[in-house]
Formats: C-alpha cells, structure tokens, sequence
C-alpha cells in the first residue's frame, strides 16, 4: 500500500511541530471520486462549449463550483437532481481534501440516489462505488445525448445554410 507524507499535527508544549501519520487511506475510494469528478467536470466544459462557443473558455480558469453555477439545469428533465448530484460530488471531493482518511460509508449519498431514482434507474446502487459508478454513467449519457444531439443540429443548420446560399 503507497505511504503519504504526514499531516501537520500540534505544538507541543515543548514547541515541536508534531507530524500525524495519515492512516486507512481508501485510495480505490479516492482514486474512482476523483476520476469521477474529472469525469464530470469534462463534460461540464464540453457542454458550456458547445452552449456558448464563442466564448473564451480557456482564460477564464473557472473552478467547478462556478461552471456548475453556469449550467442551465432548469433546461433538462429532472435538472434539479442533475445540479445536485454534480454539486453534492464536488462537496464529496473537498471533504476528502481536508480529511483523506473518511471512509465511502461516512458519506451521504441522497442526491445521487435521488438523481438516479428520477432518472428511471431500474435498481439504484447502495454501495458507495456502485452508486457513483451509476450516478456518473447515467450524467454522463445525459451528456452525451445533448451534445450528439446538439452537433447534428449544428451540423444539420450548417447543410441548410449551404444549400440555400
């Protein structure tokens, strides 16, 4: 199993910084939310892209709190369980920034249950890895689907403006 570096613990009375050792780090756990996020966060972008693609993306370096800020959830089926699953995995990953040694079972999981329970999920996922594995394969088809849809709109508009030119 990999070691981390330690934490910065307390002063001790003698004023020696003491270290904590991190302990029980579930990486498999951390590793798939993780992936999960950037996973997210891809289509995030790709979706803001391709509502707004004139815009200059690149410079602005928004953090994922803000570009699920951006996101016109009222505009799909079941938006407001979308918004909270993407918002709900962001707040599972910052937890895990502050406290590496939370284990999945400490975590709440109602927005993504919600989400996939609207979504027509025929079984929802109880364990943790299932549910998210769930969770973020069925966002992630909602995104697919719209941005299929939306390049064969885009592409369809652009025939048509050449045929009647």
């Amino acid at each position: 199993m990999p070691k981390l570096p330690p934490r910065v613990g307390v002063v001790n009375d003698k004023n020696f910084l003491g270290f904590v050792p991190h302990k029980d780090v579930d990486f498999n756990f951390i590793g798939y939310l993780l992936a999960c996020h950037l996973v997210i966060e891809h289509y995030l972008d790709e979706f803001l892209l391709s509502r707004a693609p004139d815009l200059m993306w690149e410079k602005p370096r928004l953090t994922f709190a803000q570009k699920a800020d951006l996101f016109p959830h009222a505009m799909f089926p079941n938006g407001d369980e979308v918004i909270a699953g993407i918002r709900h995995i962001n707040a599972l990953r910052n937890k895990l920034a502050h406290k590496l040694e939370t284990k999945p079972e400490e975590f709440e999981y109602l927005p993504f249950t919600r989400f996939l329970e609207k979504s027509n999920c025929e079984s929802v996922p109880t364990t943790p890895l299932e549910l998210l594995e769930a969770f973020v394969n069925t966002l992630s088809a909602y995104f697919m689907g719209w941005l299929a849809s939306d390049a064969y709109r885009t592409r369809w508009r652009q025939n048509m403006q050449q045929a009647e030119s």
